[in-house]
């Protein structure tokens, strides 16, 4: 037999522990872009240039955050100010980063922890997509066949890539015919 009890929780600790904290959240949103980002064709392979806005109260505190992002080989895009805000200074940075599910919440996260430290609030991010560039080459495997008759030597290029064949027959016969005589 099972016993079950239950007691009251007065400030919900139990119920509030299983919610995501705010890492939690933000990893979540880091795996939804990366997932978006594959939904649209992106290998995630290519490291691009990823934009990051951070609001801060302050000029000071942004100014301490500027120069701390820098040491992290962030450049500055942007710093414009927005009196009507309660967070009036607007903060863009970039970096050349890669956006895979093992990478993105490594430099995300310690954006979103200075930003705290210099009472700022991180936004989040923006990238692009990089569609891997296919090469489709006419070419194939070819068959040679080196001949020499009459005291004449050429190569045969038997090709599936027919429309190419005359013109690499003839460019082998130029290139081979030296070294066979």
């Amino acid at each position: 037999m099972t016993d079950i009890s239950a007691t009251y929780d007065e400030h919900w600790d139990g119920y509030l522990n299983l919610y995501p904290t705010k890492v939690n959240f933000y990893s979540i949103g880091n795996r939804s872009v990366v997932e978006n980002l594959e939904n649209n064709g992106d290998s995630l392979t290519k490291a691009r240039e990823v934009f990051h806005w951070i609001f801060f109260l302050n000029e000071s505190d942004c100014n301490n955050f500027i120069n701390k992002v820098k040491i992290k080989n962030f450049d500055l895009v942007e710093k414009t100010f927005n009196h009507d805000d309660k967070y009036q200074y607007i903060l863009q940075i970039k970096r050349i980063d890669k956006v895979g599910y093992a990478d993105i919440d490594d430099y995300t996260l310690d954006l979103w922890n200075l930003a705290i430290e210099n009472n700022g609030d991180y936004d989040g991010l923006e990238t692009s997509v990089e569609l891997e560039q296919k090469i489709v080459s006419k070419f194939s495997f070819s068959t040679f066949l080196i001949a020499k008759i009459e005291g004449v030597s050429f190569v045969l290029k038997i090709s599936a890539s027919k429309e190419f064949a005359y013109f690499c027959v003839r460019l082998d016969f130029l290139l081979i015919r030296n070294f066979l005589v």
